[in-house]
């Protein structure tokens, strides 16, 4: 195993526990795909932190979901989401009641970015090594390096 796997797969994490470990791999998979060229620190952390922004989150779930769709027209090599993962989107979506209050967007912004860390999470646990997770992942360091 890998030595970031999970030491059980039961019981089934919550959405909130998918979003929470989906935010650190996603924010992780940020900082080495904007690593290079290399820069100051400080430029460097205001490039991720826009990056990682909730509005960013969302723009890219809803390209994974205009992919997933057959819209979208891109050259997403990424196979369709499973029904699993649907759900997992789903679930992550629905998931949130109210945004934080240092969160001054829109709810649905705020919904489409924890349903893209929940899918991150979720996909992080199931399949780390995988062609899944790897394709995904290929994804959204295209979308992070987009307009930067």
């Amino acid at each position: 195993p890998n030595l970031f796997s999970p030491t059980t797969t039961t019981p089934s994490p919550s959405p909130q526990s998918y979003a929470y470990i989906g935010d650190v791999v996603y924010e992780l998979l940020t900082r080495v795909t904007l690593l290079y060229p290399l820069r100051r620190t400080s430029d460097y952390h205001t490039m991720v932190v826009k990056k990682v922004r909730a509005e960013e989150q969302a723009r890219v779930m809803k390209g994974i979901i205009d992919m997933n769709e057959g819209g979208g027209g891109g050259t997403w090599d990424f196979i369709p989401l499973e029904d699993d993962e649907l759900g997992v989107v789903k679930r992550g979506r629905n998931s949130v009641k109210s945004q934080p209050s240092r969160f001054k967007g829109d709810k649905d912004v705020y919904q489409d970015a924890t349903s893209l860390e929940c899918l991150v999470g979720y996909m992080y646990l199931k399949d780390m090594e995988g062609v899944r997770f790897r394709s995904l992942g290929e994804y959204i360091k295209k979308e992070i390096v987009r307009d930067s």
